[in-house]
């Protein structure tokens, strides 16, 4: 029997039901690579489909049924086994993966100059999702207060192209305060920005006032970020696989490291799984002041001193 097809709004891939299997079916294509769901309802197949956009925005494993043994074994050996957390009762160690102090660092002086350099160092600061660095707004920024509202982020359509929508989930909308180093790297790429769009005249497009873009002002092409991040790993001399979404993992190692209690880093981030944090940055307290200007002490040119 042919499957009964369900009219959906661009951008939310395919979704049908098929009375042979008694089962809805949903398919998108994730970077250009098509994915199948299968659900009991429209409900769960369309919830499938809006995870597997997420995982791809965030630069995570898209793990569907019509993967290969071999794709498995492969995402368990890059993702899964370098994440493990130690048994409990063993010595305490770094879980997780995160760039270190230094490598954030020679991350930052490899950044200077380049297309991206405000994203990454937004992201390295304040710990937003890939997505949401995307989807930022000049109108969300406060120079004049210093904060920076976290509304809305980019999603990937099933053509290739980028929309900018809601935050991954409501709770993800946030306000936070932001160092200067943030604020002058952000100010240094709006005068770049306003630059090029005057030289571009008419050609220049930017209609959702973005602070990061494609050379025509549309959204960023995720492909592009990270293609651009991969190509800043390697001058920055750093070795290994990353991606831009291990940014917000640093970010909330090194606050972690430097004494922000976990309840803090959790709401920085708008976390809403406290209990993993705690398994993955166990770390003494200290006085709490916001998240982003503990880094900005910890990554600066002169950073405190062990004492104090």
């Amino acid at each position: 029997m042919a499957a009964k097809k369900s009219r959906r709004s661009r951008g939310d891939g395919a979704l049908f039901y098929r009375a042979d299997r008694d089962r809805s079916i949903g398919r998108i294509s994730v970077n250009g690579t098509p994915r199948t769901v299968s659900a009991r309802t429209k409900t769960e197949a369309r919830y499938k489909l809006d995870q597997l956009r997420r995982a791809a925005d965030d630069g995570l494993p898209v793990i569907t049924r019509d993967r290969t043994v071999a794709e498995l074994l492969e995402l368990w050996r890059t993702k899964a086994l370098p994440n493990r957390d130690l048994p409990t009762g063993a010595s305490p160690g770094r879980t997780g993966k995160s760039l270190s102090v230094e490598q954030a660092r020679q991350l930052l002086v490899g950044a200077a100059g380049t297309e991206f350099e405000a994203m990454w160092t937004l992201m390295r600061y304040l710990g937003l999702r890939p997505g949401e660095a995307a989807g930022l707004s000049w109108n969300n920024i406060d120079f004049h207060a210093g904060t920076i509202h976290i509304w809305r982020a980019r999603t990937t359509n099933t053509d290739g192209s980028v929309t900018i929508g809601a935050t991954k989930t409501p709770g993800s909308i946030r306000t936070l305060e932001a160092p200067q180093t943030v604020l002058e790297s952000l100010e240094h790429h709006r005068q770049r920005q306003h630059a090029h769009a005057a030289a571009l005249r008419s050609a220049w497009s930017n209609p959702d006032n973005l602070v990061f873009t494609s050379p025509s002002g549309r959204p960023a092409d995720p492909k592009a970020v990270r293609n651009e991040f991969d190509r800043l790993i390697i001058s920055a001399g750093i070795e290994g696989r990353w991606t831009p979404n291990l940014l917000r993992h640093t970010a909330a190692s090194l606050m972690a490291d430097a004494g922000l209690p976990i309840e803090q880093v959790a709401d920085q981030l708008r976390h809403k799984d406290l209990r993993m944090l705690q398994q993955h940055y166990r770390h003494r307290i200290k006085p709490s002041i916001g998240g982003a200007h503990i880094l900005d002490s910890v990554l600066g040119a002169n950073p405190p001193s062990p004492d104090g």
